[in-house]
């Protein structure tokens, strides 16, 4: 029988903290391959060339001139070579993604995986499937801009009911001017009352806009570079350039029924404050408390989080 094979689909990975937890369990951590190749060729050429003549002349005993002449050649010529290979591989450990459950398991075989969120201590390693719900303070305020929005409220049910309304109200008043009928008046006075209403809605909209923009250009200096991931008993601040997909591809995520899995660090828990006693006792010495305070602010006066949930410091978020 083969074992069954899943596959991961990661959306965010710390690597820098990841690797931190696995090197502690490894004493270091080897994160490449090295392959080294070494390839030699020598080769050696000679060649010598030595020649020697000699010339002489005398008389011999019959009075005869004598000539003599003698002459020697030598000629060498020497070719050698040699080629030496040698393959030297150096091979070390490679994790990548991989290191995730490396150290999932690491940890699990070090009893160090806390999966039971409501005793978790601070400082524990968390691991909890949960349906994430995705908040992007910064990608909120961009899209809900009001100058942006308001370019395509003409277009909208309400302000086209409110366009055709308008025209019939004219076209009643001219035709009362020619009949100075009851009936007119009370369908004029319908399509008033309708149009007062639908603005009211309109108005009422645009309020509603307005103050989520507020909200967003706030929550995104608050929570810059972060997303805020969260489920009912848990809630991770995330740094956007861990994440695998930009903005569009994690608005996917929303309303998904799939689960995700969160490996962090329980950081601290959350405890919902009043805003106005909150910044009631706060004085200048607390100034180092300012940002938690805001913070605290915007989670609660918009109930973005469940009292006592557990905030932690995500290392990896992925679906199986």
């Amino acid at each position: 029988m083969t074992e069954e094979k899943y596959l991961r689909e990661y959306i965010y990975i710390d690597t820098t903290e990841v690797n931190s937890l696995l090197a502690q369990f490894h004493e270091g951590l080897e994160t490449a391959i090295k392959k080294t190749d070494n390839f030699s060729s020598t080769a050696t050429t000679g060649h010598s060339f030595s020649a020697d003549h000699k010339l002489g002349g005398g008389f011999s005993g019959l009075g005869i001139a004598k000539a003599e002449s003698s002459a020697g050649q030598t000629s060498k010529e020497s070719t050698s070579s040699s080629n030496t290979n040698n393959l030297g591989t150096t091979t070390e450990s490679i994790y990548s993604d991989y290191a995730v459950e490396v150290l999932e398991s690491e940890l699990a075989n070090s009893d160090l995986l806390q999966k039971d969120l409501d005793s978790a201590e601070l400082g524990e390693v968390i691991k909890s499937t949960i349906k994430l719900d995705i908040l992007d303070f910064e990608h909120l305020s961009a899209i809900i801009d009001p100058g942006f929005l308001n370019q395509f409220s003409p277009y909208t049910d309400e302000s086209q009911r409110i366009n055709e309304l308008e025209q019939k109200v004219r076209y009643l008043k001219k035709q009362s001017k020619k009949a100075n009928s009851t009936i007119i008046r009370n369908q004029i006075n319908e399509a008033q009352a309708e149009i007062k209403e639908l603005k009211k809605i309109n108005s009422s909209s645009k309020e509603g806009i307005n103050s989520l923009h507020a909200l967003s250009s706030f929550g995104s200096t608050v929570f810059k570079d972060t997303l805020l991931l969260k489920g009912p008993t848990v809630a991770a601040y995330a740094k956007s350039s861990n994440f695998r997909m930009n903005k569009s591809q994690l608005s996917m995520l929303t309303n998904t029924n799939r689960k995700a899995t969160i490996i962090g660090i329980a950081e601290n828990r959350f405890k919902r404050e009043n805003p106005e006693e909150l910044f009631s006792t706060f004085n200048p010495t607390d100034v180092g408390k300012l940002s938690y305070a805001m913070s605290n602010m915007i989670l609660t006066s918009f109930d973005l989080i469940n009292d006592n949930a557990l905030l932690i410091k995500p290392l990896a978020i992925y679906f199986e």
